[in-house]
């Protein structure tokens, strides 16, 4: 078998072909590479350095001096010790403004289930009345439980309540 012969069964092979077609890739990825490390590029100079007046140095920063004699004199764990009145805020932090608490909705009637499919009327004050069941939210409120004229919610900040259906709307 001669030389050639070998070379042409082995172009025939497309395994081959591919392994070779990315041996040339790798070949010329490899040159370019070089190249580009070999050629050095102008380099520009450095902009001015920042210059500070003496006079900045010679004066320490003006920051209020810490009387940590104080500090260490009060115990942090003493039994008479109480929160603030006014709740430390840090610089430029936004005063919390009282939210008003959200209007109760009111139960307009109640349908109670053997099997537990219950379910209640009920409607926030100048809005529509909706179907509710245990786990429907009613604006904010969540429906807790729903018995015989009472349908018990959970407001978003945790507190529980019931609303009577027999109660006339104020």
């Amino acid at each position: 078998m001669s030389a050639s012969m070998l070379n042409r069964e082995m172009m025939r092979d497309r395994f081959f072909r591919a392994a070779a077609g990315v041996t040339a890739a790798a070949v010329v990825v490899l040159v370019a590479t070089m190249v580009g490390a070999v050629r050095v590029q102008g380099v520009e100079a450095a902009p001015p350095s920042v210059s500070i007046p003496d006079s900045a140095l010679r004066f320490p920063a003006a920051t209020p001096a810490a009387d940590l004699a104080a500090a260490v004199a009060h115990d942090v764990f003493a039994d008479d010790r109480q929160a603030p009145a006014k709740r430390y805020r840090l610089p430029g932090e936004a005063v919390a403004v009282a939210r008003q608490p959200a209007a109760r909705p009111v139960v307009l009637g109640t349908a109670i289930s053997l099997n537990g499919e219950s379910f209640g009327t009920a409607q926030l004050p100048g809005g529509q009345s909706t179907i509710v069941r245990v786990g429907s939210k009613v604006g904010e409120f969540v429906v807790v439980s729903i018995e015989r004229g009472r349908v018990a919610f959970r407001a978003a900040d945790g507190e529980r309540f019931s609303v009577d259906a027999s109660k006339p709307v104020p």
